[in-house]
């Protein structure tokens, strides 16, 4: 049956997490939530008794029929869609709760005030909404215990493995891309670097931070560091071999061999391979693990107690940042 149902009519976008987070954050802190889940979703609507042959089959010398949508129909979830919009127009235009999104038979509501046509639901300010826990009491998204004890138990059960099959990997992968969506990396964030005693931190342009996000290129965001290490303080590298340490492999192999098929990356690595020649430095990189990467981390997340701990030794204040430009052109003073 399906073959037979164009699928570009039926192809349909669902409500997202993010979508859920925004308007948490656009209602404010203490917001009322609540969530519906509606049972047996498909079994609510009927199919057109004209189609009703088409939707037959044939078991045990006996012939079938569905009279309501079938679980696993092309059209059946765009179909159904309809009943949810019709369900979410009526909760914000006469019942004005303030927001509303569903995802097929899932609805959420966020609003600001306990109103009295919703004092007969169950509403809170902490729930799970699509795995993830929303909780408007301490304005903070977080992964349910259970799911973080589930990915615990696989990253102990492969870190005993030598080898895992690909079905495992794909498991583990499947989790971390999950967890992604509200753990925001260090370099997402901010940026800073260490020498000796010392140091710099910075926090992303929105422009830049754009650009790499769009490109979903987090390589040049940890890149940015490395040439603002050696424009600050390559004058004191003259005659010595530079080690960076990295948690980012791919930026391991592009800073040992000088190239990549980023050209907006390529840039960058020109700018540092000018100063490079300028001050007579050898330059090369050698991955870290993220795990032991803790005052790097501290510094881009601007966790100042957690860095300062970490390296007592490091100056009070940290050097200025220099120019954008002088991160991309060649300047010789």
């Amino acid at each position: 049956m399906n073959d037979l149902i164009d699928n570009d009519e039926c192809s349909m976008t669902y409500s997202t997490i993010d979508q859920a987070i925004q308007a948490v954050l656009k209602t404010g802190p203490k917001a009322f939530l609540y969530k519906y889940d509606m049972a047996s979703v498909f079994k609510l609507l009927p199919i057109r008794p004209s189609i009703v042959p088409f939707y037959g089959c044939h078991w045990s010398d006996q012939v079938y029929f569905f009279v309501r949508l079938s679980l696993g129909g092309r059209s059946s979830p765009r179909i159904f869609v309809c009943l949810s919009q019709a369900l979410e127009w009526i909760l914000l235009n006469k019942y004005h709760v303030q927001y509303c999104q569903h995802r097929l038979d899932s609805f959420l509501t966020v609003d600001c005030s306990e109103q009295e046509s919703l004092r007969t639901m169950a509403i809170i300010i902490s729930l799970e909404y699509l795995g993830i826990i929303l909780d408007t009491d301490v304005f903070e998204t977080r992964i349910p215990v259970d799911k973080i004890n589930r990915m615990c138990n696989l990253i102990r059960q492969l870190s005993r493995k030598k080898r895992c099959t690909r079905r495992e990997l794909l498991q583990l992968i499947g989790h971390f891309n999950f967890a992604t969506r509200i753990i925001i990396p260090a370099d997402s964030y901010g940026y800073g670097g260490i020498f000796g005693s010392k140091w710099f931190s910075g926090i992303w342009d929105d422009d830049f931070i754009g650009l790499a996000l769009h490109k979903r290129n987090s390589t040049l965001l940890e890149l940015m560091p490395i040439v603002i290490s050696a424009v600050l303080w390559g004058a004191n590298w003259s005659r010595r071999r530079i080690i960076f340490y990295c948690d980012n492999q791919v930026l391991v192999y592009i800073l040992n061999k000088r190239r990549s098929a980023d050209s907006i990356i390529m840039m960058f690595i020109r700018r540092l391979a000018l100063l490079s020649f300028k001050y007579n430095f050898h330059l090369m990189a050698l991955p870290i693990a993220g795990t032991t990467n803790d005052i790097a981390d501290a510094i881009s997340r601007q966790q100042w107690a957690r860095f300062h701990h970490l390296s007592h030794w490091a100056d009070t204040f940290p050097c200025q940042i220099p120019n954008p430009a002088e991160l991309i052109y060649p300047i010789f003073l």
